[in-house]
């Protein structure tokens, strides 16, 4: 009883303290987009049917920003990914073995912002991000697994980081 009046005490300030200052933990709070790009058609060039990154793109805007989705033929302003690269590269070779330790993974997402006839409503803009992580040679198939989560987390980052910036995008009214 005495430590949870203790626990209290110390705790609900620094509660009050961190809510006052206006600390958000990071995905929490709703993206605010520009009026215009309150609807939007999605598009990934060369998408094949259930694309990851398509599914993760529209999830996120429904869910942080309050977007509506629109059908691919409606006259609407639209948001074109121009897919996703992931690289792999060799960082450090164990020099006993002469086999790869560590690899260094790249991720590219190119996008812009387009009105309902296809002109361009925002520069293009690249998103990438970079992860390293190690190879054990002993353990492939849990390093495949490794690597394929890796890149959905990298992809999640980047479909976040993407609605950050459209939050940022001010378009002109005078188009």
């Amino acid at each position: 009883m005495r430590t949870l009046v203790f626990f209290s005490l110390f705790s609900l300030p620094l509660f009050l303290l961190l809510s006052g200052c206006g600390f958000h933990l990071r995905g929490v709070e709703q993206a605010s987009l520009a009026p215009e790009l309150s609807t939007l058609r999605v598009v990934v060039e060369g998408r094949q049917p259930y694309d990851p990154l398509y599914q993760a793109t529209v999830e996120a805007l429904q869910s942080r920003s309050g977007v509506t989705i629109a059908d691919a033929a409606a006259p609407v302003p639209a948001l074109v990914l121009f897919g996703e690269t992931f690289e792999r590269r060799i960082l450090a070779v164990n020099a006993s073995t002469a086999k790869v330790s560590e690899y260094l993974l790249r991720y590219r997402l190119r996008f812009r912002i387009e009105d309902g006839q296809g002109r361009e409503l925002a520069p293009s803009q690249m998103i990438f991000l970079e992860q390293e992580y190690t190879f054990d040679s002993l353990n492939v198939l849990a390093k495949a697994r490794e690597d394929a989560d890796l890149q959905r987390f990298m992809r999640q980052q980047a479909v976040q980081q993407l609605i950050r910036r459209l939050a940022r995008i001010q378009l002109s009214r005078s188009r």
